[in-house]
């Protein structure tokens, strides 16, 4: 209740909550509860609890209201999220898909927008300096084609949540993320 007077108060929506949502149903149901509570359609992350106890975690979402969508970490391909996501889940489970971590992988993220597009529930649109290595960076400075993924996204007809993202771990980002916002505007 003190985080959703907060949040109303400055005009911010949370789209998503990011992170491990565990491998226990007490874990897992305290994840929805919570995004339920802030108003958030959106679990964006990790679930280890989707492989073992599937149907409890389908009926958990179903039942707060939420989504689960598993982010490409380390996956190297839209495959690979997909027998992640697994058999059809009635559009409860689908993918984050992060750009900067399919640049890190070598796979083109343009063309994971096509092949994820009917599961695409959020985005982490980042740009990665090289294959092999994720280290973030301005857009436009490393190998994803953000434009072309955004492109991309707008073809398919996302009209879903991003976030930007860039987390160097040696400096602040702040004047590469106002000028990467510019940029995508």
């Amino acid at each position: 209740a003190v985080a959703m007077e907060v949040l109303t108060r400055h005009g911010i929506q949370v789209s998503s909550l990011a992170g491990g949502f565990g491998d226990t149903r007490e874990i897992f149901t305290r994840s929805c509860e919570i995004a339920s509570a802030l108003d958030c359609g959106i679990l964006g992350g990790f679930a280890p609890i989707l492989q073992t106890d599937r149907r409890f975690v389908l009926d958990t979402l179903a039942d707060h209201g939420v989504r689960l969508a598993l982010e490409n970490h380390p996956e190297k391909n839209p495959g690979e999220v997909r027998e992640l996501i697994g058999e059809p889940t009635g559009g409860l489970v689908g993918s984050t898909l992060d750009t900067g971590w399919f640049g890190t992988q070598g796979y083109d993220a343009a063309t994971a927008v096509g092949e994820l597009a009917d599961v695409v529930f959020y985005v982490h649109l980042k740009d990665v300096l090289a294959e092999g290595a994720h280290d973030s960076c301005r857009f436009g400075d490393g190998v994803v084609p953000l434009e072309a993924t955004v492109a991309a996204l707008a073809e398919i007809g996302y009209a879903g949540p991003f976030s930007l993202e860039h987390e160097p771990e040696d400096r602040d980002p702040t004047d590469d993320v106002i000028a990467s916002r510019a940029m995508l505007q």
